[in-house]
């Protein structure tokens, strides 16, 4: 497992404008979805859960001009799923970040 006393970053483009960002600190993991301009609101989601888990716990999804999220999940001890949607882009990754609180 990856200590997660640090920040971790991860980024992906799923479509012409649009770039999801998961970042992680001691455990916590924020994701974010953000479209490069601003414009007309589309249908985003940026939903985030733990891997050993059935469904997404923490979802932000609507009509957004900018951005969806931030989406939050503490998860020491636990890999995370996470999946950015702009319109009909649906990305996502599975079994990411995973790691463990930093000891003292």
């Amino acid at each position: 497992m990856r200590d997660h006393s640090g920040t971790q970053r991860r980024r992906g483009q799923f479509d012409s404008d649009t770039t999801r960002f998961l970042t992680c600190n001691n455990g916590y993991n924020c994701l974010l979805v953000i479209r490069d301009t601003n414009g007309t609101a589309r249908c985003m989601g940026a939903y985030l859960k733990k891997s050993s888990t059935e469904s997404w716990t923490k979802i932000d999804q609507g009509y957004h001009t900018h951005y969806a999220g931030p989406s939050y999940l503490l998860a020491i001890d636990s890999c995370v799923d996470w999946r950015g949607r702009s319109d009909t882009a649906i990305t996502q990754e599975i079994g990411t970040n995973c790691g463990r609180a930093r000891t003292a």
